[in-house]
């Protein structure tokens, strides 16, 4: 699936009004490590966030550029600090971008809680946005 459809699925599911996480599992409520992980994320600034999170995936700047479908200069300002707030749109091509090098997906709601933005939480039942079409 392309980063452009996971983007446009996710801003789909960014409408959903406060659903809760669910994990392979069957899990309909985030559990305690996951709320805690979701206020640090809050806390802190997105360029922490994003450096922390593309270093755990092992992803290269240039790498999550390419595969964002993203500007790597406007990249580095964001890690750096030196731009800030970006766009719900951007910070959801990272998230995918991330999650395509192997991040979880709650990478997504971390990214939008350091961005200012309203995090997206998955319900139980939801199709997951990274199935295909045809496993639906």
């Amino acid at each position: 699936m392309s980063v452009s459809r996971i983007c446009q699925n996710l801003a789909g599911l960014a409408e959903i009004p406060y659903i809760t996480v669910c994990q392979s599992g069957g899990m309909d409520q985030p559990s305690s490590n996951s709320a805690k992980w979701m206020l640090e994320a809050a806390e802190d600034p997105f360029a922490v966030v994003l450096a922390r999170l593309r270093h755990q995936v092992g992803c290269s700047l240039y790498r999550l550029a390419e595969i964002g479908e993203l500007d790597r200069p406007y990249l580095h300002r964001l890690e750096n600090g030196t731009k800030t707030n970006p766009s719900r749109e951007t910070v959801l091509k990272i998230s995918a971008a991330l999650i395509r090098s192997g991040a979880d997906v709650l990478v997504i709601d971390r990214l939008l809680l350091a961005s200012g933005n309203l995090p997206i939480f998955m319900l139980a039942g939801v199709p997951s946005i990274f199935e295909s079409e045809n496993q639906r």
